[in-house]
């Protein structure tokens, strides 16, 4: 999704540093405050430059995203 320039290297880097702290938490019995934070990425997945392709990989890691943030609510 980088490569095709569809996530911001910023929002890719966020986003890896907050699934890095998953496997802990959920450890620990989930954590609230992450999950909100893994949930309000927003991904543009309307933007102009995105064909058919990335649109639905950016809705699939959207869906996980949030698939890991329910799964991380108390």
């Amino acid at each position: 999704l980088m490569k095709d320039k569809a996530l911001e290297e910023d929002t890719a880097e966020n986003i890896i540093k907050k699934l890095d702290l998953v496997d802990v938490a959920m450890k620990k019995g989930g954590n609230n405050r992450l999950a909100r934070q893994i949930n309000r990425f927003e991904l543009s997945l309307d933007a102009p430059n995105v064909n058919t392709m990335t649109q639905r990989r950016l809705e699939k890691l959207s869906a996980t995203l949030k698939e890991i943030a329910e799964g991380l609510s108390k």
